[in-house]
């Protein structure tokens, strides 16, 4: 292990360097990282109000060292009163970094780090590594910027080989990772190179004499979490298998420890994408927040014009060139083009119209639906689930904070009907069965069961709420609209997935273009062969909920021939 070496600089700032990088850091001449940043500002590999991080180099006359810098601030006062009682996250980063290099563990080289404090109290830490390079990420190793597949099949199976054993050495090690994520991973890619992989960003692990079984079931979850999006279930079995191939009780408690895992990132799941759709009720990178002529909203930074805010001042989108498509008590729809980012869009403004009597206190202390809806459809969003984009919401409110107007902005999706157009616009066979619907409806039935399982419920689930498109291959993909009344839960009731399974059901039978059959074939899509079981009991609830609606609307049910042509 290298000796450390203590320099403190004439900014004030206390360094501990690594005693192979001394002569870089002498009291005349250490490196000033701002300076640094204003001088490679073109570099910045991640910048947010926690830390910075950016390339350079420094050296000490004939040696020139790359590095990479970590400027690490205050977020909040949480963050502060954290770093000022436990410790900075450079000092962190550089104990535990040196820990898992003393036991072999590829990483960086760590240099040095530093802090700046002021009458004692901690203003900015600092950490320099040794920059590694002919390296991308574990996601840029695995797919293109365009989401297509990079790695082939061999090398993809060479990568969780090589990841499943690296994992197993840190949890040997007795390092334990706390943000285990494919960008916390590089790995090498110089052609005819050894394709190692490297451990990034250990400010959040520990260090200990050995892990605990539940701290590694822990871990393996929220790698298990990030790995989801990026590989298959097939490939994710293959990472654990060789995880824990050495392991003599893998065999027999294989099941039980996979359960575990799946149980355990489904909670860690659902707590990140609660908190991530915070994100758009707040002023940050992604989203912006407006005020302006008693208006206040939120919009998505980059995409909201200033011109674009004399549309609402009046309440008359006409005046403004917006073209109304569809009007009722509680709300009208309208469409206007506007140019965005240098290109030409479509978009659509629902205006929410002022509300009368007690329901205009409703809303004294909640939000419109507009909001509402704008929270919706970004929960939708993260979730990787297809719908209409919200670009911007926007409300107006009385002196009293009574809710006079709200609008949605949300963008056209190219080529898409609602399922009503889409069903309609099938060709017919000789007896005017669409050609095509049980490939439709297997579809459909895929996105909702999809939808289910990430926890988002639509209140309103009717065919004119699901948008259909045709993918590249040619087949067809679907896309949620009209999100005022989106939920979102870790799991679904079996209530909620019922309802929207009648909601389903019925909008197929008002548009008397799908048969009976075809219902019960969508149904035995959605459940799938594992909950094949279910198909009866669940047919015959639908049958009785409908022939309900059908009473309530004096509509007649269709006879026992057709019923019992259509059961399962």
């Amino acid at each position: 292990m290298p000796k450390v070496v203590r320099v403190k600089d004439a900014r004030g700032i206390r360094w501990r360097v690594s005693s192979v990088f001394a002569p870089l850091f002498l009291a005349d001449r250490t490196p000033d990282p701002r300076r640094l940043l204003k001088a490679h500002a073109s570099e910045i590999i991640k910048k947010s109000p926690a830390r910075i991080i950016f390339g350079a180099a420094i050296s000490d006359g004939p040696r020139r060292v790359p590095v990479v810098v970590k400027i690490y601030r205050h977020a909040n006062p949480g963050e502060w009163l954290k770093a000022n009682l436990c410790g900075s996250k450079a000092r962190r980063e550089w104990r535990i970094t040196t820990a898992a290099a003393e036991r072999g563990l590829p990483t960086v080289v760590p240099v040095a780090f530093g802090e700046r404090r002021r009458a004692g109290i901690l203003r900015e830490s600092y950490l320099l590594t040794v920059r590694l390079f002919n390296c991308v990420t574990l996601e840029e190793a695995l797919f293109s910027p365009d989401g297509t597949l990079r790695a082939g099949a061999p090398e993809r199976r060479r990568l969780i080989a090589v990841l499943a054993a690296l994992l197993r050495r840190m949890h040997d090690s007795g390092i334990y990772h706390r943000d285990l994520h494919p960008g916390n991973f590089l790995v090498e890619s110089l052609p005819g190179g050894q394709g190692r992989i490297f451990l990034l960003d250990l400010h959040r692990a520990s260090a200990s004499p050995s892990l605990p079984l539940r701290h590694r079931i822990r871990s393996l979850a929220q790698f298990n979490m990030f790995a989801s999006i990026s590989l298959a279930a097939p490939e994710r079995l293959r990472f654990f298998n060789a995880y824990f191939a050495d392991d003599a009780l893998w065999t027999k408690e294989k099941r039980q420890r996979l359960a575990e895992i799946d149980l355990m990132t489904r909670g860690m799941r659902w707590r990140l994408w609660r908190r991530r759709e915070q994100r758009c009720l707040d002023n940050n990178k992604y989203f912006m927040r407006l005020n302006f002529a008693g208006f206040s909203g939120f919009a998505r930074r980059g995409e909201w014009k200033g011109e674009m805010a004399g549309l609402f001042l009046g309440h008359d989108l006409a005046e403004g060139g917006a073209a109304l498509l569809k009007s009722s008590r509680s709300k009208d729809l309208w469409s206007r083009g506007v140019e965005i980012q240098g290109a030409a869009r479509t978009l659509f403004i629902k205006h929410y119209k002022p509300k009368r009597g007690w329901k205009a206190f409703k809303y004294l202390w909640r939000r419109s639906q507009a909001l509402r809806s704008w929270q919706g459809a970004y929960a939708i969003e993260i979730r990787n689930i297809r719908a209409v984009r919200a670009v911007a919401a926007i409300e107006e409110r009385s002196f009293m904070n009574l809710l006079r107007h709200a609008y949605l902005l949300t963008e056209e999706i190219a080529g898409a009907v609602n399922m009503v157009d889409a069903i309609g616009r099938l060709p017919r066979d000789a007896s005017g069965r669409p050609v095509g619907i049980v490939a439709f409806l297997r579809s459909l039935a895929g996105f909702l069961r999809r939808v289910h399982a990430v926890g988002i419920y639509h209140g309103d689930m009717k065919a004119t709420n699901v948008l259909a498109a045709r993918g590249r291959d040619g087949s067809p993909v679907f896309f949620l609209t009209d999100l005022d009344f989106v939920r979102t839960r870790l799991d679904l009731t079996r209530r909620q997935v019922i309802r929207n399974l009648l909601q389903i059901n019925k909008s197929f039978l008002d548009l008397r273009l799908v048969s009976v059959r075809d219902r019960a074939r969508f149904l035995k899509f959605y459940l799938g062969p594992r909950r094949r079981g279910e198909l009866r009991a669940t047919w015959r609830k639908l049958e009785r909920k409908t022939r309900r609606y059908l009473k309530r609307s004096r509509r007649r049910f269709r006879g026992a021939a057709a019923r019992r042509a259509g059961r399962p």
